[in-house]
């Protein structure tokens, strides 16, 4: 079990400075990747998310949240999006 932050959300129109979010918050280098191995990199460097994979296009909630990282990936899994937190 990872260690999670408390629930930290915003609408989607609040402004919010991405260092305001603990730990590592963008992964361009792994775009192309599995998004199931991209999930455990995410989480194994920063404890503080849980790392979501999802297929594009999925409708999702539009709160950012620091604890949450999602993971955009194609039918064959293939990471289509920089994951960033939010």
């Amino acid at each position: 079990m990872h260690a999670k932050l408390s629930l930290t959300t915003l609408s989607s129109n609040q402004n919010i400075d991405m260092a305001d979010c603990p730990g590592k918050n963008f992964w361009p280098e792994l775009l192309g990747a599995n998004g199931d191995a991209a999930a455990a990199v995410i989480e194994r460097q920063n404890p503080n998310v849980n790392a979501v994979v999802s297929t594009n296009p999925t409708p999702t909630t539009r709160d950012f949240r620091c604890d949450r990282v999602w993971i955009w990936v194609n039918a064959n899994g293939v990471v289509l999006r920089a994951p960033r937190a939010g």
